[in-house]
């Protein structure tokens, strides 16, 4: 009775639904419900509760009422509690457990409302909080810009993992560095959402349809991610993102360091709980900060992965046949075009196509056409990646590219139907060309998509 009686008195409310029950969440994490706490002949005690044989251990016990559903038109479950407060619109003194639910009653006048708006603008960025970055590292803002350093996000619709935009409020990188170098982003806030693991999923599923891959990760991580030791892998200081960190383990590459290089790397070190820089130990400090920083901070990212490849259970190909991993994170120095690789692909414009090509002769097509497959004969191996990114949406080549005709002024293309539209309206292969050239360049400034 202890538990009931208990009830009662903080939920009054539930005297009213004819006795209760006690639930629990059941099952696993992609099919999770609520499951009945069988009810013992001594009702819900104590004791039962903190039985082992009920499986509770931590978790949250959810209360239903057992004959009636409850109404919730008020927050309030007990009598009013709380200091009294002045309500800022009709002045009424209400006790504080109440307030809300007289705030979404009161009709009383409003009182200086034009004033507390222009305080409230003047004072929200003062109100803003700055933001905080919750890694233990000393960086200073001002020379933690990672200028030429490319970063790899999750983008919206796409497994190119190009961006993540955070509703609308700038992006957040899940993996960061250079080409072939690239990491896992050191953000709790994305650890904590379990983000790495949707990831590693999106990666496995992709490779088993034959869709893009992930590029240019870095061979330290994929040697740790395939259950390698770290202290094994080969780790080089562009693997580390943060340029402020890397510029401060490069100082222990020099032969003599000044009292201020040893007294910055001592606070980098002490802050990941290694000791200060000596005479003695510069080499072994050297690799142990530069093990951390592309390691340590993130093998939970990596563990993630690891749990969304085997989500999709892509896991024992890849222990069992390590040949397959290249192919599954491929290097984006390995990744080059030739122009029979496109010209293989290419289903060009027929005579009974239903593009928007009504009143072009065959003259026409056939000079735009012919102006296309002069531009992909000659482009470098780069030019062509841009190329297929603008065409499809990603620098991976599909079963088929579709040449179509439209009107406009530069081309464009449907990267959902891999489909190129060429205005037919150049005369001169110059004029194709710097055309071309300029809508492949805007792709730079979005998503790949245009």
């Amino acid at each position: 009775m202890a538990v009931t009686n208990k009830l009662m008195e903080v939920f009054p409310k539930l005297q009213e639904g004819g006795g209760f029950e006690f639930l629990k969440i059941a099952g696993s994490t992609r099919s999770r419900n609520l499951s009945l706490l069988q009810c013992p002949n001594t009702g819900y005690t104590l004791a039962y509760l903190k039985d082992p044989s009920t499986t509770i251990g931590q978790a949250t016990i959810y209360i239903r009422p057992l004959q009636q559903d409850l109404p919730i038109d008020s927050e309030s479950s007990g009598h009013a509690s709380g200091p009294a407060i002045s309500c800022i619109t009709c002045q009424k003194e209400v006790p504080f457990s109440e307030m809300k639910l007289h705030r979404a009653n009161c009709d009383g006048t409003p009182m200086q409302e034009t004033h507390r708006e222009g305080e409230g603008d003047r004072c929200e960025e003062n109100d803003r909080e700055p933001p905080t970055d919750r890694d233990s590292v000393p960086v200073r803002p001002e020379t933690s810009v990672q200028s030429g350093v490319e970063p790899v996000v999750i983008e919206s619709g796409k497994i190119d993992l190009k961006e993540l935009d955070n509703g609308g409020v700038g992006q957040t990188l899940l993996f960061e560095g250079e080409p072939d170098h690239l990491v896992p982003a050191a953000s709790e806030v994305l650890i904590e959402s379990n983000l790495f693991r949707v990831a590693g999923r999106m990666i496995g599923h992709s490779f088993l349809h034959d869709g893009p891959h992930v590029t240019g990760l870095s061979p330290a991580v994929i040697h740790v991610l395939f259950n390698g030791d770290p202290e094994m892998a080969t780790i080089v200081v562009e693997d580390c993102p943060d340029l402020h960190i890397r510029s401060i383990i490069q100082m222990l590459e020099l032969e003599e360091l000044t009292q201020e290089q040893k007294d910055t790397v001592s606070d980098l070190s002490l802050s990941w709980d290694l000791p200060a820089v000596t005479k003695t130990n510069q080499r072994w400090l050297h690799n142990k900060l530069l093990v951390h920083a592309v390691i340590g901070r993130t093998m939970r990212q990596i563990k993630q992965l690891r749990k969304g490849l085997k989500d999709v259970m892509l896991w024992p190909l890849l222990t069992s046949r390590p040949d397959v991993v290249p192919l599954l994170f491929p290097k984006m120095a390995g990744m080059q075009f030739v122009p029979q690789m496109f010209l293989d692909k290419i289903t060009w414009p027929v005579e009974d196509s239903d593009d928007e090509d009504e009143g072009l002769d065959i003259e026409c097509k056939c000079r735009i056409t012919g102006f296309l497959r002069v531009f992909i004969e000659t482009a470098s191996s780069d030019t062509l990646a841009q190329l297929l990114k603008f065409w499809v949406g990603w620098e991976m080549l599909p079963s088929e590219l579709k040449v179509e005709f439209s009107g406009g002024t530069f081309p464009s293309s449907s990267t959902c139907f891999e489909t190129l539209k060429l205005p037919a309206h150049y005369n001169t292969y110059k004029d194709f060309e710097e055309a071309l050239v300029a809508a492949i360049d805007s792709a730079h400034t979005g998503f790949g998509l245009v």
